[in-house]
């Protein structure tokens, strides 16, 4: 009987394939387990995998999920933010 891999040796792999598991995912949205599974449900989160038992996620897609959803200090597209600069200098004048 071959011998079984520790949780810890399991979570490694699973990194070194490129997958996250939800609770790792939930810790790094800074969110409960709960509520990941009830935005996954929603369609709002990058689409999960089943190894095993495990639900998981795709590094590279939990990565664009994040890039998608970054909030600069002007509010969004840095070239639409100098473009509503640029428009409230020209009101003011």
């Amino acid at each position: 009987m071959p011998a079984r891999t520790s949780t810890t040796d399991t979570a490694e792999l699973r990194l070194k394939l490129g997958y996250i598991t939800e609770e790792a995912l939930a810790s790094l949205l800074d969110i409960t387990v709960p509520t990941l599974r009830n935005r996954a449900a929603a369609g709002s989160l990058p689409p999960r995998y089943k190894l095993g038992r495990a639900s998981v996620y795709r590094l590279a897609e939990v990565e664009s999920f994040i890039k998608r959803r970054r909030v600069t200090h002007e509010g969004g597209d840095p070239a639409k933010a100098r473009i509503f600069s640029d428009a409230a200098k020209s009101a003011r004048s």
